[in-house]
Formats: C-alpha cells, sequence, structure tokens
C-alpha cells in the first residue's frame, strides 16, 4: 500500500496513455503521483483501523421493475465492527454537500444492489456508502471520505421509485419539451433553439 508499490504498478501501463505534449504528460504524472498519495494514506489508515477488503471493481446487475442497473463497484469493504460499506474513488476535486451526498444517486444505488442481495456480503449487516476523494483531503489527511449512512426502510422506497419513475420516463414514447434549456446552459442555446421555434408551414 506504500506509494512507492502503487505508483510502480502505475509506471508499468503509463506508456499506455496517449499526451498531446511532453508538458502535458508531465502535468499529469505529478497530479497522479498526488492522486496515489491519497489513496495509499487510505488504504493504510484503513488496514490498521483493522478493516477487510471483500471485492474491488466488481459487477452487479439488479432488476427492479422495467429497470435493470448494472455497473462495478470500485470497492466493497467490511469495517471492523463487520458491516459492509461500498466505496466509489472519486479523483475529483468537486465535494458534494451533506444534502446532495445524502440523494446521491451512484451511492444509492449501490445500496439498492446491497439490499437486495445483488452485491455478495454473506451475513454481512450492510454499513451504508462513501466517496473517497483522493485529490484533495480533509484534516491534515491526503484524501477526503464523504458518507451517505445506510438506507432505512423510507430511504429505500425512495429509491426504487425514483429508479421506477427513470424506467418509465425512458421507455416513453414521447418526451415533453422544455422551454428554458437555453437559459441552463447558454453555450448551447443555438443546439437547443430547432426545439424551440413553432412549427413552419410553406
Amino acid at each position: 500500500t506504500s506509494v512507492d508499490v502503487l505508483w510502480a504498478g502505475i509506471e508499468r501501463r503509463w506508456t499506455q496513455l496517449q499526451f498531446e505534449s511532453p508538458w502535458i504528460e508531465e502535468r499529469e504524472r505529478r497530479r497522479t503521483r498526488g492522486l496515489v498519495a491519497g489513496v495509499s494514506e487510505y488504504l493504510r489508515d484503513f488496514q490498521r483501523a483493522g478493516g477487510r477488503l471483500l471485492g474491488s471493481e466488481g459487477g452487479f446487475e439488479l432488476d427492479l421493475g422495467r429497470a435493470r442497473i448494472s455497473g462495478k463497484i470500485d470497492r466493497v469493504e467490511e469495517t471492523p465492527d463487520g458491516a459492509v460499506v461500498i466505496v466509489d474513488l472519486k479523483t475529483g476535486r468537486t465535494v458534494p454537500s451533506a444534502a446532495e451526498t445524502a440523494s446521491h444517486a451512484q451511492l444509492g444505488a449501490y445500496q439498492l444492489a446491497l439490499e437486495h442481495g445483488a452485491v455478495e456480503a454473506g451475513e454481512r449487516p450492510p454499513g451504508g456508502a462513501k466517496l473517497l476523494f483522493v485529490a484533495k483531503g480533509v484534516r491534515g489527511k491526503a484524501y477526503r471520505e464523504v458518507v451517505q449512512e445506510r438506507v432505512d426502510e423510507e430511504s429505500l422506497r425512495r429509491l426504487e421509485e425514483r429508479v421506477a419513475a427513470a424506467a418509465e420516463g425512458m421507455a416513453g414514447a414521447t418526451f415533453a419539451g422544455v422551454v428554458d434549456l437555453g437559459d441552463r446552459d447558454p453555450h448551447a442555446a443555438y443546439g437547443y433553439r430547432i426545439h424551440l421555434v413553432p412549427a413552419v408551414s410553406a
């Protein structure tokens, strides 16, 4: 879990990446080294605390009504007290607020999968999910954890309804137009214009 060992693994595959110029490659190399430092510190803290890795990059598939949720989970961890926590690794710097984390769709989907048995956890109780940011630390650490508490029955029901609504919408034959798309994204206003111009007859 040391930085040097993790970095050696990256170095072995670095030549597979393509860069427009040497200075961009050097910038990305430095940035990536910083990410590795965050991952390394997290892994060492995790091991010292008595945590155990149950799975990494594992795929899952869950059918809910008309919807099928599938994906890969970065890490499935067992906490020292025996609970299972889903971990999603983030290399960006934008950290969601507490309210945004509570309704975070990706973490919610992972928790749905765990609660419905689509993620192998044995008899261990679910313990929620978290985002692991390794580009920007906090409180002297090179990483930051943003936790979504375990879903209760009411939250689980809302997640299932959210998935069902999305499935119904995507399966629809028609989609309602939105009139303020240009206000939401001024740079794409011209692209949206075709949807806003009234019908014309010759």
